[in-house]
């Protein structure tokens, strides 16, 4: 299909232009950056599957590492122990915080 822009084009697909792995000068194709592939770009291609299990495994990982800081803090609160701001605990926080973006991030 001929395109000039992006907008050309159907759905996911995106409007190449003089490429080297084909001799058309503008054509409609999926979008090979997110892994679609078949005819409609419908298809999940190696490059998405292996996107979608990476993000799988480290999120149960940051689940994992979540759940033991959050299990940590609570038996520190519990048992009255004071919480000193070493650099130590403000890198804990940082850490538990950033996993818990990245967490949310990879469910969006």
């Amino acid at each position: 299909m001929a395109c000039q822009d992006d907008f050309d084009c159907p759905g996911t697909l995106l409007c190449y232009e003089e490429v080297k792995w084909t001799e058309d000068e503008f054509f409609c194709s999926c979008n090979h950056y997110y892994g679609w592939v078949g005819e409609n770009c419908t298809e999940l291609g190696g490059h998405s599957i292996f996107a979608v299990s990476v993000f799988g495994i480290e999120t149960l990982v940051a689940l994992a590492f979540i759940l033991l800081a959050v299990s940590d803090t609570h038996r520190a609160v519990r048992s009255g122990m004071k919480i000193k701001l070493t650099t130590t605990v403000i890198a804990w926080l940082y850490s538990t915080t950033a996993l818990i973006l990245m967490v949310v991030w990879n469910f969006i």
